[in-house]
């Protein structure tokens, strides 16, 4: 089983797709906390178990479906304001902007340091991190 913070579906343009009905394979317990899967709130979660299936009611095409497991919203959210810092003797901004997509860029940054992002909109567990061989490693 998964615990889902969220799922939703796109047609091909990115458009949500709205459903009928849901028919999930979860625990009788479960059923009541289902709908929370699709409120648009990444923290709120359900359990789901095996397989999901929803009724859109008509043929649609399914361009995309997008899946979040339960999270404490640290990762990068479009319209998150977030602020980047790096270890040098002390912590130094690398800059403040808000997310437009699920990642951030930030400019001038020095390689092979500690980083560490926080999240001024939501979230609260932040840990440090570098980057090795192209990789985010957390510490």
């Amino acid at each position: 089983h998964i615990q889902v913070g969220e799922v939703s579906f796109q047609d091909e343009y990115g458009k949500r797709l709205e459903f009928r009905t849901l028919y999930p394979m979860a625990a009788p317990k479960d059923w009541p906390t289902l709908p929370i899967a699709f409120d648009g709130d990444e923290l709120t979660y359900t359990n789901i178990r095996k397989w999901l299936a929803v009724d859109f009611s008509a043929p649609v095409h399914v361009g995309s479906v997008r899946l979040i497991s339960r999270t404490d919203a640290n990762g990068i959210v479009p319209g998150n304001d977030y602020e980047l810092f790096y270890f040098d003797r002390n912590w130094v901004s690398a800059g403040r902007c808000t997310a437009m997509a699920d990642s951030l860029v930030f400019d001038g940054v020095p390689e092979g340091t500690l980083y560490w992002l926080h999240n001024y909109t939501e979230g609260r567990e932040e840990r440090v991190f570098t980057y090795e061989d192209g990789r985010q490693v957390w510490w």
